[in-house]
């Protein structure tokens, strides 16, 4: 399932938009789906307006039920302003999935919203297992609420766990009160494996072996090779971005369900002693690790947020190494991260002279300097007013150089312009 085409009638401030996100002519991929989004766009601009509208359509999309094979069962007039001259365009299955004002479209059928209180009800699509998802991390993911089970006892958690019922649970919505039921669920691999871990050793314990280290440690260590934790797998994924940090995962502590440590000093790290940086890494990378992506669209809002640069700028690589088949949409504030995309996969959202939202493309390269990304994509003159008052100090040096005759002078102000054009790198 892949995000197409994007057109918005009215929603909110966002009027009389739309987006092609295929690939264009020329390219490798042209007339494909874009593999990655990323809209830019200086704040108000409706950036989160964007996701959520996505989001949203998509998963009533995913759930709408036919009547006879026919008519919509149900109609949401949310969307009947946005899609008003206006549609959504998926790929879904290899198959074209249209949402507009008056009627969705499938396989080339067309489904109108004709009002029958009688007859066989059907799926509109016959989605395998929920393979076809939308995961959405808003930006309040990273929360004190969000972090409580990191910082618990597998076995406390085991026990509360009891009372839940999250079986058929399929909504994959990330936010400052997520569902303790599904935060759960992420850890119920680790979580079932500690419980395991606990029988086995009071089992061993029970049969005497306390008495005999060596036949106790053979007996557990075998046990261990046929029930592998876990963690190893989460934290080969993990560490080789949390080494960045000086940080890894414990792949033998048992205190936390997953367990933080200092490279350097092995120490374990409570979740409340990590940045709030690496909270979010971990809040976002669980998700993606444990849930099937293979079909899924994922989006996320101001993926950036309390990290250093040098984090920034591999996140999207990182995302993309955990769930590769996965189209993600992303909205930023970041020239480390749109620098993750190509200029095609990047819309930037500004006001024109009347105060309208518009749209246009991104120009520079992927990869490419920030500050030619400031510059070109995100319209921003990068340097403040002691910069510029240092570059018209350089250029004053350099005229009164062309002019100076005395020697002496000369030398000096040609000192005085280096050691400027060194600092400011002019």
């Amino acid at each position: 399932m892949k995000l197409k085409k994007l057109k918005i009638n009215s929603y909110l401030h966002l009027k009389d938009l739309e987006f092609d996100f295929t690939y264009p002519e020329g390219h490798s991929k042209a007339g494909q789906p874009l593999d990655k989004i990323c809209f830019i766009g200086q704040s108000a601009t409706g950036k989160t307006n964007l996701l959520n509208i996505i989001s949203e359509s998509i998963l009533y999309l995913l759930r709408i039920e036919i009547v006879n094979n026919q008519t919509v069962w149900h109609r949401n007039d949310n969307y009947s302003k946005i899609f008003e001259d206006g549609f959504l365009d998926l790929v879904f299955e290899d198959k074209n999935l249209h949402l507009g004002d008056n009627f969705i479209s499938y396989d080339e059928k067309l489904y109108n919203y004709d009002k029958i209180s009688e007859g066989s009800l059907t799926n509109l699509i016959y989605n395998v297992n929920n393979q076809n998802k939308i995961l959405y991390f808003d930006s309040n993911y990273v929360s004190t609420e969000n972090l409580k089970y990191f910082n618990t006892n597998p076995l406390e958690i085991v026990f509360e766990k009891r009372n839940f019922d999250y079986k058929n649970l399929d909504e994959f919505i990330f936010g400052e009160d997520s569902s303790d039921i599904y935060l759960i669920k992420l850890l119920e691999s680790f979580l079932d494996y500690r419980q395991k871990y606990d029988s086995k050793v009071r089992e061993l314990l029970l049969k005497g072996y306390v008495s005999d280290l060596e036949k106790f440690n053979k007996e557990f260590g075998d046990w261990q090779i046929q029930n592998p934790s876990p963690i190893e797998g989460f934290s080969e994924k993990f560490n080789s971005l949390l080494q960045k940090l000086n940080l890894e995962i414990d792949r033998v502590n048992v205190d936390y369900p997953i367990p933080f440590k200092s490279k350097n000093t092995d120490e374990i790290i409570p979740i409340n002693g990590l940045s709030t940086g690496t909270k979010a890494l971990l809040l976002y990378m669980l998700p993606l690790y444990q849930i099937d992506t293979e079909k899924s669209i994922v989006l996320i809002d101001e993926p950036e947020r309390s990290l250093y640069p040098d984090m920034q700028m591999e996140l999207m690589d990182f995302y993309r190494g955990i769930a590769p088949n996965a189209q993600f949409i992303i909205a930023t504030h970041s020239p480390f991260i749109a620098a993750s995309f190509e200029p095609e996969e990047r819309f930037i959202l500004y006001f024109d002279e009347d105060g309208k939202v518009k749209v246009r493309n991104g120009v520079s390269p992927i990869g490419d300097d920030p500050n030619d990304i400031l510059k070109n994509d995100f319209d921003i003159d990068y340097i403040n007013d002691f910069g510029k008052k240092a570059f018209e100090k350089y250029l004053e040096l350099k005229n009164k150089i062309n002019s100076e005759e005395d020697s002496d002078k000369k030398e000096g102000l040609i000192s005085k312009y280096e050691e400027l054009g060194d600092k400011y790198n002019f």
